[in-house]
């Protein structure tokens, strides 16, 4: 007998089922929602285990009875490589006798019908809505997905797409379907189907969920403001006549006339209407309460507009995203910089749904470079090492027998020329690193190894003279013609990625692969400083991204030199970004880390163009994709910054894999911060000349501190209180 692995024994009785409709290519017609549903009969209800993949997402009831809390589930993947499946306890959900469970399709990503620059309409994975499905009750099997479920494409859902949105018809919901004796006969059996070509895998990281709900203020007719921007939709109660309809746009801006504005954020989508949701009324005369499950939305706003005799009596915003527990917050005694934080947070949340995106309105794309660049972030606030570990098995997927990768992941074949690089690839090998240091985890690594492999294999057929050019660099700076060159910033991300794969070999024991991944990292940085270094101590055209890399990379000869050189040129400039968002992390940090915390605050936080803190001073609530804004108001690749505080003036710092050292650093401009990450908090506050610290070491912890004035020590969990008197610079 040939062995089967536990993810088919979940599923040995189910089979692949699906409409009676073929999707034959991209111009099949589209299919409202699919529902499902068999009744089966229980004896005893314990140890009840129900396995399901229902794709693109699913909603599943037993008895009527939601199963789980989870929403847009399961995680999106590359289908024909891997499909993720869950598992569930249901046995509070089943009684002796008869039983029926139910389950609804969407499209999600598995069947993406809006026509887009990325192509996703063109997939080669893509098909309608199927379903795996099998519950069993002490090893036996109840109920298992086969021929005799029965099918209808006649329910309420009309139209569902993930850029797009959801139209609901209450009018054909059939009252009692999700239970016992309801009369299907004008329903059809499924199809047995084939399955979406990928192996079975269980999801891995926290589900998405509606975790907050938020009350929307009412502008004007018809217009609501949420007061934030966020990923989600809203839920409205209304009440009318049978057939009135209300229809829901949402967007993040407003124009002159104080109406909604999605001009910046649709021009990639070609089809359908842009992020509209749409509920027609069934008219009982009671009040119809509805919110969409297939598809979110980036908005600050939502313009409703009502056709027919109905009353919106409420309507709320559902903040949706994976659902992370919260590990780490930061706050301090400036104002600004509060904001700042709160604005980081905002954009990370809001781009972490499933994967991380860039942004959750036009793209929702799981774009590589912006993942790294927010990773350390969203690593000190939230317990996400398993969604970064499952959006890398997501990547590995895409990689091509040549070691190349596409810029984002999941990819329909876009982004293998272009929107790439290694400064977008870096990120499967510097997120498993990142991974590996913060939590102590060492999956990730050992999922990328072979995968790091052949993309350094496939750097080399792209180098010339040790240096690599291809892909994106610095990019979203405000001048494109100041960006420092992509060949210098890929180059030094060529050595991150190499040095990285030394560590990952020396972890695992294999010495001789590691020196030569060193002495590979070696000629990559001498053919930088051979090509860009000058005698003054800068590098090529001695602008802020060209200084900073080569110090943060560990590749200039003289790094203090170039990091003064680079405190003279922020303070020169006027404290204003010259750069992208690779530079909006390697400045400020080499700023920091050779005595200039002062420059880099002051570069963090002044109001001016091009910064920060000019997004903060007209009110913004998350961060811009461009420094002069104009495009999307909600993108995560400059969200570095709260990593900035939580790394100097909170002073946690990893300096070995799950190895912490608490060692503040103190901005003249700040007078008290408190910073807490894993349990462990980190406290400062200035008493004149004098700075108070306390830090608390949680049960099981340990942590080495390096406070100012204060002799270094290793300690255990407690509380531990110092006073030292130093001159505020």
């Amino acid at each position: 007998m040939i062995p089967r692995s536990t993810e088919q024994f979940c599923f040995d009785r189910a089979r692949w089922i699906g409409p009676r409709q073929v999707l034959v290519d991209w111009r099949a017609p589209e299919l409202p929602a699919l529902c499902f549903r068999r009744e089966f009969e229980v004896d005893d209800c314990a140890d009840a285990r129900l396995s399901i993949c229902g794709l693109g997402f699913f909603v599943c009831r037993i008895n009527g009875q939601r199963v789980g809390d989870q929403v847009l589930a399961p995680t999106v993947t590359i289908y024909d490589r891997h499909v993720r499946f869950l598992t569930f306890d249901v046995g509070a959900l089943l009684r002796p006798g008869g039983n029926v469970i139910t389950v609804t399709l969407g499209n999600g990503w598995y069947n993406p019908s809006t026509t887009e620059v990325w192509h996703f309409d063109k997939a080669v994975w893509r098909d309608y809505p199927k379903l795996l499905l099998q519950l069993d009750c002490r090893g036996k099997t109840v109920a298992a997905s086969d021929e005799t479920w029965r099918v209808t494409t006649c329910g309420p859902i009309r139209f569902n797409a993930l850029r797009n949105g959801e139209f609901y018809d209450a009018r054909l919901e059939q009252p009692g379907w999700e239970q016992c004796g309801f009369d299907d006969s004008g329903w059809e059996n499924a199809r047995r189907v084939a399955g979406p070509g990928g192996a079975l895998v269980p999801e891995i990281q926290p589900p998405c969920r509606v975790t907050e709900t938020l009350p929307l203020l009412r502008l004007g007719s018809g217009l609501y403001d949420v007061g934030e921007n966020l990923a989600g939709w809203c839920r409205l109660r209304i009440r009318g006549a049978a057939g009135a309809r209300i229809t829901l746009r949402y967007g993040e801006s407003l124009d002159s006339r104080n109406r909604l504005d999605n001009a910046a954020i649709d021009m990639f989508i070609f089809s359908g209407r842009f992020q509209t949701d749409s509920y027609t009324l069934k008219g009982s005369g009671e009040e119809e309460i509805w919110e969409p499950d297939f598809t979110y939305h980036g908005f600050r706003y939502v313009e409703t507009m009502i056709e027919g005799d109905a009353e919106l009596l409420a309507l709320e915003a559902r903040r949706v995203g994976t659902d992370f527990k919260q590990i780490g917050s930061f706050r301090c005694s400036s104002s600004l910089v509060n904001t700042l934080e709160a604005m980081a947070v905002r954009s990370c949340r809001a781009n972490f749904v499933g994967i991380p995106t860039d942004c959750p309105h036009r793209e929702k794309n799981g774009w590589t470079g912006d993942a790294l660049a927010a990773a350390e972030t969203v690593l000190y606030h939230f317990d996400a090492a398993r969604a970064y570990e499952s959006f890398l098995e997501i990547l590995i997927d895409t990689q091509r027998p040549s070691g190349q990768l596409p810029g984002m992941a999941p990819t329909s074949g876009w982004g293998y020329n272009s929107g790439n690089g290694p400064a977008w690839d870096g990120a499967l090998a510097l997120l498993p690193e990142l991974i590996h240091r913060f939590a102590a985890d060492d999956r990730p690594l050992r999922k990328c190894r072979e995968a790091i492999r052949r993309y350094l294999d496939y750097c080399d057929s792209m180098s010339t003279d040790d240096l690599v050019s291809f892909g994106l660099g610095d990019w979203c700076h405000f001048d494109k013609s100041r960006m420092a060159p992509t060949e210098l910033t890929s180059s030094c991300f060529l050595h991150a990625i190499l040095k990285a794969a030394a560590g990952f070999s020396a972890h695992v024991g294999e010495p001789e692969e590691q020196a030569e991944y060193l002495a590979r990292a070696e000629e990559v940085a001498k053919a930088v400083r051979r090509k860009y270094a000058r005698e003054d101590g800068s590098f090529a055209d001695g602008r802020m991204t060209s200084l900073a890399a080569p110090v943060y990379f560990g590749i200039a000869p003289e790094p203090e030199r170039t990091a003064a050189l680079l405190d003279e040129v922020v303070r020169t400039n006027r404290y204003r970004a010259d750069f992208g968002f690779l530079g909006s992390k390697f400045v400020p940090r080499v700023l920091a880390d050779y005595g200039y915390v002062d420059t880099a605050f002051e570069l963090l936080t002044q109001p001016e163009f091009p910064g920060w803190g000019r997004w903060a001073a007209q009110g913004e609530t998350t961060f811009l994709e461009h420094w002069e804004g104009g495009d999307s108001r909600n993108h995560v690749m400059f969200a570095d910054l709260s990593a900035w505080f939580f790394r100097y003036p909170g002073g946690f710092r990893y300096d070995a894999p799950g190895e912490l050292t608490i060692a503040p650093v103190l901005p003249a401009r700040l007078d008290s911060v408190c910073c807490d990450h894993r349990g462990y908090r980190s406290e400062w506050r200035r008493d004149r000349d004098t700075i108070h610290f306390r830090v608390i070491v949680p049960a099981g912890g340990r942590a080495r501190l390096e406070l100012p004035g204060v002799p270094m020590q290793n300690v255990g969990p407690g509380q531990y209180d110092f006073r030292s008197d130093i001159r505020r610079s």
